[in-house]
C-alpha cells in the first residue's frame, strides 16, 4: 500500500492526520488533511488492483446487502421502463434540466438505475463499472446499453462523444481524479454537461461528529466511508473542476435522498436506521454541474 507523497489536489506535502478507522477488510485506515489546501485523503492509499479486488460483489456486502439493494433497485428499474417518458423527466430532473437527448455515460454506473431514467427518456446509454455482477445485471434489463467492466481509463471511448457524463458518488473513489477529469473533458462534447455528486465534508453534521470527537479525547474515526479515497468540501471540489478545465454552472449541498420507508424496511442496525433519518435533513452530500472550456485551454 503506497503513500502519496503529495496532495492530490496542490501536490504540498504537509499534512495532519484527520481521522482514523481500522476495519478489517477495507482499503483505508487513515485520511490526512492537506495544511495547504485543506484537501482531505487517505494515506496511505491502496493501490489499483486492491481497489479493483474490494469493488468486486460491491453491492452484495455491507450496507448495500443489508438494504437489498441489488433486488430493490431492479425493480425500481422495471418500473421505470414500464411508465411514461414523463415518469422519468419528474424522476430524474438532473437529465431533464439541461440535456434529454443524445450519449449519456454513467461512470460507475453500479446497479443501472440513471442509466434506465436516461434510457427511457430518449438518450443512447453508456456505462463503465468494475462489479462483474453489476454488469451482468444492466445486461438481463437494459441490453441496449453499451458497457465496460472495468475503469474509465481503460475504456478508450472517442474524443467528444457525450452529451451528459453522470458521476454520481464515484470521484471519491478514484486514486488521481485530476485524471480522471482530463479523460472526461476529452470525451465530452463542447457542449456537454458533467454531473457530480459526492459527499461534502463542509456540512455541519460532519464537523459536530469531529468536534465532539475532540472533545471527547478520541481520534475521529472515518464518517464518510472507509473506502473513500478523498473527500472534498465545496472550495476544493471547485478548485479541482477549474484546474482540470471547467466551468462550474451550478454546485449546492444536498441532503440525503434515501426514503423513509426504504429505510425503516432494511436490515441495517437502528441506530444507522437513526442516522439514515438524519441524514434526510443535513447536506452531507454535494452535486454540481459543469461544462468543459475551450478544448484548445491548456489543462493544469
Amino acid at each position: 500500500m503506497p503513500h502519496f507523497s503529495d496532495c492530490p489536489l496542490c501536490s504540498s506535502d504537509k499534512f495532519s492526520v484527520f481521522t482514523v478507522s481500522v476495519r478489517k477488510n477495507f482499503p483505508h485506515f487513515i485520511k490526512v488533511k492537506c495544511k495547504s489546501c485543506g484537501m482531505i485523503y487517505s494515506n496511505p492509499v491502496a493501490t489499483q488492483d486492491e481497489l479493483n479486488t474490494f469493488y468486486q460483489n460491491y453491492y452484495q456486502k455491507n450496507n448495500f446487502k443489508a438494504q437489498n439493494s441489488i433486488d430493490k433497485s431492479k425493480n425500481l428499474i422495471k418500473k421505470v421502463l414500464s411508465e411514461s417518458e414523463e415518469y422519468s423527466v419528474d424522476q430524474f430532473k438532473i437529465l431533464s434540466k439541461y440535456k434529454m437527448t443524445g450519449n449519456f455515460l454513467d461512470i460507475g454506473c453500479g446497479l443501472g438505475i440513471y442509466m434506465a431514467y436516461a434510457s427511457k427518456i430518449g438518450f443512447n446509454v453508456y456505462g463503465t463499472e468494475y462489479d462483474n455482477a453489476c454488469i451482468t445485471s444492466i445486461k438481463e434489463i437494459l441490453p441496449e446499453a453499451r458497457l465496460f467492466n472495468g475503469d474509465l481509463m481503460k475504456a478508450k471511448l472517442p474524443d467528444n462523444h457525450f452529451d451528459f457524463i453522470y458521476f454520481h458518488h464515484v470521484i471519491e473513489h478514484v486514486i488521481n481524479p485530476k485524471e480522471y477529469l482530463r479523460q472526461i473533458h476529452r470525451i465530452l462534447k463542447p457542449d456537454g454537461i458533467l454531473y457530480i455528486a459526492t459527499p461534502n465534508i463542509s456540512c455541519i453534521l460532519y464537523k459536530f461528529y469531529r468536534l465532539s470527537s475532540l472533545l471527547m479525547l478520541r481520534v475521529p474515526s472515518i464518517f464518510d466511508g472507509i473506502e473513500h479515497t478523498m473527500v472534498f468540501n465545496k472550495k476544493t471540489l471547485k478548485r479541482l473542476l477549474e484546474e482540470s478545465n471547467f466551468k462550474i454552472i451550478y454546485q449546492s449541498g444536498k441532503a440525503s435522498e434515501s426514503r423513509l420507508s426504504s429505510i425503516l424496511q432494511s436490515n441495517l442496525t437502528k441506530l444507522q436506521k437513526f442516522y439514515r433519518i438524519v441524514y434526510r435533513f443535513f447536506d452531507i452530500n454535494q452535486e454540481l454541474w459543469a461544462s468543459p472550456l475551450k478544448k484548445t485551454t491548456k489543462l493544469k
